[in-house]
Parts: structure tokens; C-alpha cells; sequence
């Protein structure tokens, strides 16, 4: 007896069950998809940390990781490639380990008030041509005080005597220097609290030699805008990279983007999310708990945080922490993720 055929109850009932199972992967795909990307994009930005970071202690010397901010995307803070970068070897202006009276030397000057606080702080180069160093925003230099173990951003130079040139520091090292202040009803002016003939300058961050440009994922980036990644892009002066720079210890470098923050959070989604908008600051919505601003974030896709804590170079990374009434902290997680690291 031959198999019968199927009725078309029975062809209906199957082909409804395929177009439902199609429908709901319609729906499912797409956003695994898109979650895909965006992992692959956190566990690239990672990598790619964790190699510079691994770079600088064998080397003994700074490498980093600079974002390279895309000018074709609708918000000019998305950074969709990235670069292995390289600090070049130490300027040591005294590089002969006989110290003579003409040797270089740095020396920071302080003067205090009649209460006995700092009022003015110098940094000083003595016994170099002016010529030596020039400075710029774009031109970024780093003194290193190897006795003291400070790295010190330095923001400007200036000529002010023969053979002296002032260092503008970003921060001054007052505690490691001992220079807290004077006993009260003791006013002096510029006063030498520290000589050193041991130092060194690092110049500007470049492209690491013979590495290309790594490109992102397609359809994701690291959203630079304020109130997203900290500290945000906005906050660079003009001209210069994000740069996220590790020293030989392993923890990250004052000397980068993060301009001494105690962290760096960097906001990876897709670029073309929410629609219409081209980025998702707080601040474009009234704020961070605005309906406005949460339905923005809730349009936003499939979004992750890369975190970094400056003070051990610990690498992590979190899904963005979904806000409330009675909740306003985006990066919640992120900083769970490097808290006790």
C-alpha cells in the first residue's frame, strides 16, 4: 500500500510553523549579530591594550595605543581604527656619569606664603642650550625623574637665562618632593627644594615602526563623545591624538588622553545607532535619566565599555549599565570590572 500524501491542512500547518520560525529569526539574527560585532571590537581595543602594555615593561620604555578619530562618520568623536604607538628613546642631556659643575641639571624651585603654603611652583633646566627643547601642543614632552619615579607632563618651555629653560609641569610632584610647606610665619620665594642630575625627556608618541593601522569591526566604534568614554575626546587640546600611553611599570602614563585621570572608559557601539542622531552624549537629551535620553540608549544597540585603571594598568570590560529613576551611572559596571584590580 503506497504512503499517502499530505493534505493541505497538513501543508499549512507546516508552512505557517516555517514562516513563524523565520520571523523570529528575523528578529533573534540580527541582534546576535550585532552583539557579535560589538564583542569582537571590545576584545580587539583589549588586545591590542594589553600588547602595548606588555610591550612598555619589556622594552622599559612608554608604548600605547592611539585612536584614530574617523572625519567620515556623522559624529567627528567616533574613532573606528586604531594604532600601536611608541615613545622614542630618552633625551638624556647628560648622558656622562661624571657629574662636573657645567653638568645639566633639573631643580624645582617653590615659594611659600607667611602661613607657610605653596604659592608658586618652578621647574627648571639649567646648564642646556635654549635651543634644546622647543614646545607645542602637538610636540608633547615628558620629563622623567627615574630617582624620584615621576613621569611629568610637561606644557611648556621657556627660556629665562642663559642656559635655563623653565618647565611648565601639568602637575608638580609636591609630596614625593617633600614640599608640602613651610611652618607657619615663614614666607620665602623660590626656595630649591630638589637637584637632580639623573633625568631624562621623552618626546611625542609616534606610529610604532612597520605596524599598520587596525581597523575596527565594521558598523562599530569607540564613542568619544562627553559623557559616554572618560575622559572624552573633547577635552584634548586642539591637534592632538587620543593617545593611551602605558610606562614600564604597567600602569598608564598621566602623560596620554587621560590627562591623570584615575581611569579611562571607552564607550565601543555601533556608529549608526539611534538613527537620526549620530550620538548619544546625556547632555544632547536634558540628561542622563530624561525618558528622551533612555529611549536614545535603549536605540543604541548592542553597547560595551572598555575600562582602564591608570594606577595598576588593569584592562577590563563591561556591558553599559542601564539607567533608572534612581540610578544615573552609565559606567557602573565598568568600574566594578577594574575596581579591585
Amino acid at each position: 500500500m503506497g504512503r499517502r500524501g499530505f493534505t493541505l491542512i497538513e501543508l499549512l500547518v507546516v508552512m505557517a510553523l516555517i514562516v513563524s520560525v523565520a520571523a523570529v529569526a528575523l528578529m533573534v539574527v540580527p541582534a546576535a549579530l550585532e552583539r557579535d560585532r560589538t564583542v569582537d571590537a571590545v576584545n580587539q581595543i583589549q588586545n591590542m591594550l594589553q600588547i602595548a602594555q606588555a610591550r612598555a615593561m619589556r622594552d622599559g620604555r612608554p608604548h600605547g595605543v592611539r585612536l584614530i578619530l574617523d572625519s567620515t562618520q556623522p559624529n567627528l568623536l567616533f574613532a573606528t581604527s586604531l594604532q600601536y604607538i611608541e615613545v622614542p628613546p630618552l633625551l638624556l642631556p647628560n648622558p656622562d656619569p661624571t657629574l662636573l659643575p657645567s653638568a645639566p641639571y633639573i631643580r624645582f624651585l617653590y615659594s611659600y606664603d607667611n602661613s607657610g603654603a605653596i604659592v608658586n611652583r618652578r621647574c627648571q633646566l639649567v646648564n642646556v642650550p635654549t635651543a634644546l627643547l622647543t614646545f607645542s601642543p602637538q610636540q608633547r614632552l615628558l620629563l622623567v625623574l627615574p630617582v624620584l619615579g615621576t613621569w611629568n607632563d610637561i606644557i611648556s618651555v621657556t627660556p629665562v637665562g642663559s642656559n635655563v629653560l623653565e618647565l611648565g609641569l601639568r602637575h608638580y610632584p609636591d609630596e614625593v618632593l617633600g614640599a608640602a610647606g613651610l611652618p607657619s610665619g615663614t614666607a620665602a620665594t623660590d626656595v630649591e627644594i630638589y637637584r637632580t642630575y639623573h633625568f631624562g625627556i621623552l618626546r611625542a608618541p609616534q606610529p610604532l615602526l612597520g605596524e599598520p593601522i587596525v581597523r575596527l569591526p565594521s558598523r562599530t566604534c569607540i564613542d568619544l563623545s562627553p559623557g559616554l568614554s572618560i575622559p572624552d575626546a573633547s577635552s584634548l587640546p586642539a591637534g592632538t591624538d587620543y593617545d593611551l600611553i602605558f610606562i614600564p611599570s604597567g600602569q598608564l602614563s598621566p602623560y596620554g588622553a587621560n590627562r591623570g585621570a584615575g581611569h579611562v572608559f571607552l564607550w565601543v557601539r555601533d556608529p549608526n545607532k539611534p538613527e537620526g542622531s549620530g550620538q548619544m552624549a546625556p547632555g544632547n537629551y536634558g540628561g542622563v535619566t530624561t525618558p528622551a535620553f533612555l529611549d536614545a540608549l535603549r536605540r543604541g544597540g548592542e553597547q560595551m565599555i572598555v575600562a582602564i585603571k591608570a594606577s595598576s594598568g588593569a584592562i577590563g570590560a563591561a556591558p553599559v549599565y542601564w539607567p533608572d529613576s534612581t540610578s544615573t551611572d552609565l559606567h557602573k559596571f565598568a568600574r566594578e570590572a577594574i575596581q579591585n584590580q
